[in-house]
């Protein structure tokens, strides 16, 4: 598992669950791998019940977690059905979400925007897929800033864990390319206040996964469910 340090304000269980979705969302703890709950205790030197209780809350607002009574846990696998309701329901509001963003967003959003961007940009020279995804989930997390929708968000960011997971594992150099692509033009169409080409874009971004399924069940068989 990949471990950082614990933050002054972060409770024992919020740590436990901020690593352990980490560790899900970026494929290091794999669709279908075990989950000992020992282990995790002993890496972060916490006890097992906020690990207990940062799995349970992962189950329950994700059902990214199968908990087995007296036989175990594991990472869920991916579940296509899930993924595309997430897709659905991401690209219904995100499509929303951009053209209020097109209206509203001032010199300094798109400078925050373009910062990401720049970051994006180097993290594809660098081949470093880890950070990029996490700078995609930034840049989509500041569009629900600007538009003044952060508690939406944060009441809907569990579910798109789901869909995390597959961009993470069909992450790769040329995706990362079209993915930066994307968000260049997408904050070109925001600062020239362009809002059917922002939507346009948003709509092809948000769709991509689509075209792969394929070839990402053909590749990982093992991390799908049937």
């Amino acid at each position: 598992m990949e471990i950082y340090e614990r933050n002054s304000n972060e409770s024992a269980r919020d740590y436990a669950y901020n690593i352990i979705k980490e560790n899900i969302v970026n494929l290091t703890l794999k669709p279908g791998e075990t989950i000992s709950d020992i282990k995790i205790s002993e890496l972060l030197g916490i006890s097992r019940t906020p690990i207990r209780e940062a799995i349970n809350k992962l189950k329950d607002e994700s059902n990214i977690i199968d908990v087995y009574p007296q036989r175990g846990m594991r990472v869920s696998l991916i579940d296509t059905k899930i993924v595309n309701e997430t897709k659905f329901l991401r690209l219904a509001l995100e499509k929303e979400i951009i053209k209020v963003v097109c209206k509203v967003a001032k010199e300094d959003d798109i400078l925050k925007l373009k910062q990401i961007y720049s970051m994006q940009v180097f993290c594809y020279e660098n081949e470093i897929f880890k950070d990029a995804s996490k700078l995609d989930s930034n840049l989509h997390g500041l569009l629900y800033k600007i538009a003044d929708m952060e508690k939406l968000h944060k009441m809907i960011k569990p579910a798109f864990i789901h869909y995390d997971r597959v961009r993470n594992l069909e992450m790769s150099k040329e995706h990362l390319k079209n993915t930066i692509e994307d968000h260049r033009r997408l904050i070109e169409a925001i600062e020239n206040k362009n809002i059917d080409e922002a939507v346009e874009i948003m709509d092809s971004h948000l769709g991509r996964w689509e075209v792969n399924e394929k070839k990402l069940r053909a590749k990982y068989p093992e991390y799908f469910m049937e």
